[in-house]
């Protein structure tokens, strides 16, 4: 996997939380199917009629080529919002 690829759904995934936490209807399809999975955004996959598994299917097909390897990224880029939140947290305590 592309590690830029990870960066620029991490940073979208960053967006989508500063704003409603949802994914921005500008970006393509995918991103913001990526986006919802990262953010576990069911909301947002229900109102665009995509199944959770639907959507990983989706990035399974695109990226990977099984679901476990998916769902890894997902945890991947899940773990890298968490460290910016945990910076930010310590930054201003």
């Amino acid at each position: 996997m592309d590690s830029r690829f990870a960066d620029d759904i991490t940073k979208r995934a960053r967006l989508a939380l500063a704003d409603d936490g949802h994914p921005w209807p500008a970006w393509s399809t995918g991103e913001q199917l990526f986006v919802a999975l990262v953010l576990d955004d069911t909301e947002y996959l229900a109102d665009v009629q995509w199944t959770r598994a639907e959507a990983i299917g989706r990035l399974a097909g695109e990226i990977y080529g099984s679901t476990a390897d998916a769902e890894a990224w997902i945890g991947t880029v899940r773990a890298a919002l968490a460290e910016d939140f945990l910076r930010a947290w310590r930054s201003r305590a």
